[in-house]
């Protein structure tokens, strides 16, 4: 349908990582979402094995990559001792890693990801191997959801013991981002300007183009430590 939002499936997507037991999941590295330039063009998923990388279609403007699917504990599951846990069990890289989704905007050669799990190294790599025209110093950006361990331990690769960055912005909700700003090792990430903090409100949108919005949608979930978002992600035609 013209103008249909993928809100639902980022909102599964969030409570499924947080939420669910360890398992498989159907979902490969290779898959991935199209925001084509016509109208009326269906989403399309490209499948392929599980060790291969599907290169998207040269005419989709936008395209959502996806990185990681497994709760923050990641697979194996430290502790597990189920036959998804065991050697040999895991199929695709994918598989293991941690949930997590690669934003492409091709016509301005900008890439986001939301989420920076403990998997974050081994994501980016996915993620530029699929778009190698993008590099890590122009990384648009980098959105959270909230502060439990599998969605901003990833932040700490940016920081001077590793890639070192120069202000890849962050965009947090208003107690993520006080989280990040008062709690080391995060605040040495902010003073030594690895990282510059994108603030962000409920329900308000930030256009990274003019054809491509991201807005944070508060959801109920444990906030121990700072509010709960998932995002709607809007391009030109869907």
């Amino acid at each position: 349908m013209r103008g249909n939002l993928i809100k639902g499936f980022l909102l599964f997507w969030l409570f499924s990582a947080c939420n669910n037991t360890v398992g498989v999941s159907d979902l490969r590295q290779s898959d991935v979402t199209i925001d084509r330039e016509a109208e009326d063009t269906p989403s399309k998923t490209l499948e392929s094995s599980a060790h291969t990388l599907e290169t998207p279609d040269p005419k989709a403007k936008v395209v959502l990559s996806v990185l990681g699917v497994m709760q923050d504990g990641g697979r194996p599951h430290l502790g597990c001792q189920k036959s998804c846990c065991v050697a040999g069990s895991i199929p695709s890289d994918v598989d293991y890693r941690v949930v997590s989704l690669g934003l492409f905007d091709r016509e301005h050669t900008k890439g986001y990801m939301i989420e920076a799990t403990p998997d974050f190294v081994a994501q980016w790599r996915t993620f530029s191997g699929i778009f190698p025209e993008m590099v890590l110093n122009t990384l648009g950006g980098i959105f959270l959801t909230h502060a439990h361990m599998g969605h901003y331990l990833g932040l700490s690769y940016l920081g001077k013991e590793a890639y070192n960055a120069k202000e890849i912005p962050v965009y947090a909700m208003p107690r993520m981002a006080e989280f990040l700003n008062n709690n080391g090792p995060w605040s040495q990430l902010v003073s030594l300007k690895n990282i510059t903090l994108k603030p962000l409100q409920e329900n308000q949108v930030v256009f990274l183009d003019q054809s491509l919005s991201v807005t944070p949608l508060k959801v109920p979930h444990r906030d121990e430590y700072s509010e709960t978002v998932g995002y709607l992600i809007k391009g030109k035609n869907k």
